[in-house]
């Protein structure tokens, strides 16, 4: 079993894991596009990763809205006019988005383009099956609403792991991988997830706040890479002033990182909504990718 094809499976302790054969995590990409300024980031990331493990396969979703979606009669009327407007902008973007991945296939010769009209969420459910790993484009500060649908349920219902990315081309992607570590659940499930990646790393850097003094090291996972030939080290941090998630993002730039690995919403997502929480401060800051695991 080659070990891209390691898993991990809970073993004594809550806190404790051993790692174990299994099949690849990642086969198949699902990438979102959705914006012209992030198509060509996703397309980019998406294809970083692929080649990092080595046999996964790209499929490209474009959503088209239709224009009568979320009208609201009593705040506007539909004229035909203003419908035709509508629907010649989704098919603008459309038309440009596709000539974009026309242009990225091109260069690498594989990849799938699929076009649906309707919402985003039914149809990232109903490719939950079939996609191991979906990538989304986010820009600067927030989510907008199709990424966002797409991160809510590859998260919360399909349990995919999600690789958000920022508006800028990755020069590399995986080479240096900063892991979030904080003794949780959705840490665990993330690192799990993210294991083909860490195990052909250059380095791999386990980032720990101090205020979380009472956490301990995933030791199982820095022996295994150690073993794997993959130099893995500590890196703890103090926040400071600074929001959990800033500083996260500031100390994976700090260890070089070019992906962030970590678990998404550890606590209560009404509470993480409504007081915020390290997962929404990762998202409205991040620029670097980060993958996501719930």
């Amino acid at each position: 079993m080659p070990a891209g094809g390691d898993t991990w499976k809970r073993c004594g302790p809550a806190d404790r894991h051993v790692l174990t054969g299994g099949a690849p995590i990642s086969q198949t990409i699902l990438a979102l596009l959705d914006r012209r300024e992030t198509a060509r980031p996703v397309l980019v990331a998406a294809a970083l990763v692929a080649d990092r493990l080595g046999d996964a396969r790209i499929e490209v979703l474009h959503v088209r809205h239709d224009a009568l979606e979320g009208f609201m009669p009593t705040e506007e009327v539909m004229t035909a006019r203003h419908r035709e407007e509508l629907d010649l902008e989704a098919a603008q973007l459309s038309s440009d988005l596709h000539a974009m991945f026309d242009a990225w296939r091109g260069t690498r010769g594989n990849g799938l383009w699929r076009e649906v009209v309707g919402q985003t969420a039914p149809f990232i459910a109903g490719q939950a099956e079939e996609a191991d790993l979906i990538v989304v484009g986010h820009g600067p500060r927030r989510l907008k609403a199709d990424a966002a649908q797409a991160l809510h349920v590859a998260l919360f219902k399909a349990r995919l792991s999600t690789l958000l990315v920022p508006p800028v081309e990755p020069a590399a992607l995986g080479s240096t991988v900063a892991v979030a570590w904080k003794r949780s659940d959705a840490a665990i499930r993330a690192t799990e997830a993210a294991l083909p990646l860490l195990l052909r790393a250059e380095e791999v850097c386990v980032l720990m706040e101090t205020d979380h003094a009472s956490d301990t090291a995933p030791l199982e996972l820095i022996d295994r890479l150690a073993q794997a030939g993959v130099p893995v080290h500590v890196r703890r941090f103090e926040a400071g002033e600074r929001s959990t998630g800033a500083a996260l993002i500031a100390e994976a730039h700090e260890a070089g990182a070019d992906l962030l690995v970590m678990g998404a919403y550890s606590h209560n997502r009404l509470a993480e909504f409504i007081l915020g929480g390290a997962t929404r401060e990762v998202i409205a800051v991040a620029d670097l990718p980060v993958l996501l695991h719930h």
